[in-house]
């Protein structure tokens, strides 16, 4: 990938991110209905994908866990965005994610 390529993508996904904050602080709805909601347009968007291509369907062993623990996540970022601010939810979700090479970034 070409490095402005990759620039381009990064702020696209950057943006994304910050606007999926903005939604859970707009709308009037339990974090656990958003989270539902985003999951089911995810899935019906993969299973189009999955018969577009004409994927075969393999079960991936811990799977299931690991969208559980993905889907907790998503639950407890949207509550606090919902209870504090858009601000401070990202900031507390970039913190969890540096561990000792924050004070480098």
């Amino acid at each position: 990938m070409r490095p402005a390529s990759a620039l381009a993508s990064l702020h696209v996904a950057v943006a994304l991110f910050g606007v999926a904050g903005l939604f859970g602080a707009w709308l009037a709805m339990s974090p656990t209905s958003i989270v539902l909601g985003r999951t089911l347009v995810a899935a019906l968007a993969l299973g189009a994908l999955a018969l577009a291509t004409r994927a075969p369907a393999r079960p991936v062993p811990g799977l299931a866990l690991n969208g559980a623990v993905l889907a907790l996540h998503w639950v407890a970022f949207f509550a606090a965005i919902q209870s504090a601010s858009v601000a401070v939810g990202l900031l507390g979700f970039r913190a969890s994610r540096c561990g000792r090479s924050c004070s480098s970034a």
